[in-house]
């Protein structure tokens, strides 16, 4: 690829003045992708340590097959770490990556919005739980990020043209194909995830 760049740059070159500013722009762009990349890689190392912990989380939960809550030798997750990894690699394989996070962000965004609103839900509904962390200046900043995040969502669903609204409604399919795995592991084990909750309580 740098080589690529390089006899592109010198083809440029080649042709005089009228492409100092091409040239220019090329090179800016070299200089960016270092940043570009770090960042990239800085996300990836996000996502890889704390989405499978989710899916770690519902399968100690009951919510999904038990081998995904089952950590290996070194207390990782790594059963729901090459779950979301073979997903990832499948989704990647489409090459639409435009068209993924088009289909993600809205899913994203809702569920940081369910989030919000179960800080406040918790709050009213077990005001005594244990809690190692409290959200400051409660309600004020939770509210703040309900009313941001819906402005997200429903800007996204019905003010952002046709385009973004077929993906928002492509993203809800999405996320509710997983809904009745969900419900029949919710009611398979459902004596079970009462004493889970009962434990959260005390």
């Amino acid at each position: 690829m740098t080589v690529g760049v390089i006899l592109f740059i010198g083809i440029l070159n080649s042709f005089g003045s009228k492409t100092s500013g091409v040239i220019q722009t090329v090179s800016t762009i070299c200089k960016l992708i270092p940043l570009v990349l770090l960042i990239l890689f800085g996300c990836i190392n996000g996502y890889l340590l704390t989405g499978p912990r989710i899916t770690y989380t519902l399968g100690t939960q009951g919510h999904v097959p038990k081998f995904v809550g089952k950590l290996n030798k070194h207390d990782v997750p790594a059963n729901a770490t090459l779950i979301m990894a073979s997903l990832s690699a499948l989704y990647a394989l489409s090459g639409q990556f435009n068209l993924l996070s088009d289909l993600s962000m809205f899913a994203i965004w809702s569920f940081y919005v369910l989030t919000f609103i179960g800080v406040i839900k918790l709050r009213k509904s077990h005001p005594n739980i244990h809690r190692p962390y409290k959200v400051p200046m409660y309600p004020f900043i939770p509210m703040i990020a309900i009313l941001s995040g819906l402005f997200v969502v429903i800007n996204q669903l019905f003010f952002a043209g046709i385009n973004s609204t077929i993906m928002s409604l492509g993203g809800i399919i999405v996320t509710l194909i997983g809904l009745p795995v969900y419900n029949y592991y919710e009611n398979k084990n459902k004596s079970k995830n009462i004493e889970i909750d009962k434990k959260i309580v005390a």
